[in-house]
């Protein structure tokens, strides 16, 4: 009698042991599409995020992630600024290599207030004006910038903020040009 339990718990046992044993053998083939999948989505997010050619974010993602981040800011005494650039005469550039560029870009400075960033662009411009020099080319390298604040002093919304540094970079190209042309004037 005993070996007759001990037969029908052997056979019970395999009974439950060879579908749990093949199991993960019949599952790989689904777990590996499902991790493939995973990493087509994942690639197809980035690509939808990031620029392929900058390695910078997209207009729209970046912008809202910097909605996201200005939200938290609100909340938070931590330094912000945005720094609006606008590179000058880029169309030239683009004929030269035959490739159209958007030419407008945002640097958010995260925990430098508006002086902070502007020490970060006359760093930027001063790279840029040596490798103008250094570097022969048709045309001159150069970007208009405009930077704004935020902090908990003085809170706006991204629209707001944007739309104050564009104005602030139109003035920085509108003296620049005035410059360039009392400059020209000047050295007749």
């Amino acid at each position: 009698m005993f070996n007759y339990y001990l037969h029908v718990s052997a056979t019970i046992m395999i009974a439950i042991l060879i579908p749990a044993l093949a199991a993960p053998v019949a599952m790989y083939p689904i777990v590996k599409l499902l991790l493939t999948n995973k990493e087509y989505v994942n690639r197809i997010k980035e690509l939808n995020e990031i620029d392929a050619m900058t390695g910078t974010y997209r207009r729209e993602y970046g912008l809202e992630r910097l909605n996201k981040l200005i939200s938290i800011e609100n909340h938070r005494s931590v330094n912000l600024s945005i720094c609006f650039i606008d590179i000058d005469d880029l169309k030239k550039v683009n004929d030269e290599f035959g490739h159209a560029y958007g030419d407008e870009f945002l640097i958010v400075f995260i925990g430098l207030n508006s002086n902070g960033a502007e020490s970060v662009w006359e760093r930027i411009a001063e790279r840029l004006n040596d490798w103008n020099i250094k570097t022969p080319r048709k045309y001159i390298a150069s970007a208009s910038h405009g930077i704004v604040g935020f902090g908990s002093d003085h809170l706006r919304t991204l629209d707001e903020l944007i739309k104050d540094a564009d104005e602030r970079m139109y003035r920085d190209k509108n003296e620049r040009k005035e410059q360039l042309q009392r400059h020209i004037r000047n050295s007749k």
